[in-house]
């Protein structure tokens, strides 16, 4: 009988140790602080650029189209500004567009969309996915490892960021990352551009070393990043890991060629799911 009354009050006060909620007080200090502060932004000044040159007229005339309509849809400023000529690959140019952009620091947040992504019809309002604790908001998406793993059926993941939509807040912390990137000169020629500037930057670069040690991150940058989720940056997938939303806001037509992207764009047209 007194084992049992023992083990009871036991119970009732391991009960009355327990938290309201399964987090730390530190967790739900930073839950109110988040909510508080995007609050504080639901009228912040978004900026949408985007830029392409004559060799990728086909596939940018339709996305641009579907930037305008959706910066009007939700009275964001936009602007497709001329490719510059850096001498690098065009790619590498939206670092420099971008950091252009951030220095007029006419804006709060500049968003840089590739020329082969686009917006859905039904997409709905960045604002609510942005925040002021944070300086970078991007996407990331599980990717197999090429060195596999020994264990049969099994696939070896890791995260890999991709620079084809980013948002950064108007700050001199992101004009120096910018030109921090644009400094990593060996990466101009990497197969992956300013994007692998960016990974090696950030912490992220196991790809790009081959070592899965080097994908611990830089907590002086990661402690600045929100990864959004895939419905900002859905890449159709080709391969035995999805990288796709469900319910995308903006679909990426990364990794294939311009007649398979026009394909692509016209399904949507004739579908009713973007509109030019």
């Amino acid at each position: 009988m007194l084992k049992k009354l023992y083990i009871k009050l036991i119970k009732k006060i391991q009960k009355s140790n327990q938290p309201n909620k399964l987090m730390s007080h530190n967790f739900q200090k930073k839950n109110h602080e988040s909510k508080f502060q995007k609050d504080s932004i639901k009228n912040a000044d978004l900026k949408i650029i985007s830029s392409y040159d004559k060799n990728f007229e086909d596939v940018g005339n339709i996305t641009s189209k579907t930037i305008e309509n959706y910066a009007r849809k939700f009275n964001f400023k936009f602007e497709f500004p001329n490719m510059p000529e850096t001498g690098r690959p065009k790619s590498w140019n939206k670092i420099q567009l971008i950091r252009n952009e951030l220095l007029k620091k006419e804006s709060d947040f500049i968003m840089w969309v590739d020329a082969d992504a686009f917006f859905l019809v039904d997409a709905i309002n960045i604002i609510n996915s942005l925040d002021s604790l944070n300086e970078i908001f991007l996407v990331n998406h599980y990717c197999s490892v090429h060195k596999g793993t020994n264990y049969a059926n099994t696939i070896l993941t890791i995260n890999r960021i991709n620079c084809g939509v980013m948002i950064f807040k108007v700050s001199d912390f992101n004009i120096n990352f910018l030109e921090n990137i644009w400094n990593k000169e060996n990466y101009i020629n990497h197969p992956w551009w300013e994007q692998a500037a960016i990974m090696d930057i950030i912490g992220l670069k196991a790809e790009i070393t081959s070592n899965l040690k080097d994908h611990k991150g830089n907590d002086n940058y990661l402690n600045k990043i929100k990864f959004l989720p895939k419905e900002w940056n859905s890449i159709p997938s080709y391969s035995e890991i999805s990288t796709e939303s469900i319910n995308p806001s903006i679909i990426h037509l990364a990794g294939i060629n311009n007649n398979k992207r026009i394909d692509f764009l016209n399904e949507y047209i004739n579908k009713g799911k973007i509109k030019i």
